[in-house]
């Protein structure tokens, strides 16, 4: 049942990406509902047969959704300039760098 939940969370954070570039009128509503559709087909029939397409599917969404996501983030808060696009990439590469830091110290405590 936990893995349902993961599944349903990516779900939902793929639909958070896909209504912003709809609202704004980016994408069409048509292409979105796709997107999402071939989402969910592809989690419920990896999750399904399980194997290698199941980690390969799973690989693909753990490191696809949240990469997807901060590029369009720097885009956006950029607004496709792209000397504001690097300076927006390297702050944010920096806190992420600084969260790292911080696991492997607390990590470290614990081991």
């Amino acid at each position: 049942m936990g893995g349902l939940f993961w599944d349903f969370l990516v779900v939902i954070s793929v639909t958070m990406l896909l209504l912003g570039p709809m609202a704004r009128g980016e994408i069409s509503p048509e292409l979105g509902a796709l997107a999402l559709a071939l989402l969910v087909a592809s989690r419920a029939i990896a999750r399904g047969r399980g194997g290698w397409l199941g980690r390969a599917v799973r690989t693909t969404f753990t490191v696809g959704i949240p990469l997807t996501a901060l590029l369009l983030f720097v885009a956006s808060q950029g607004q496709g300039d792209p000397e504001k696009m690097m300076l927006i990439a390297g702050s944010v590469g920096a806190v992420l760098l600084m969260l790292l830091a911080l696991y492997i110290m607390i990590r470290g405590l614990f081991t």
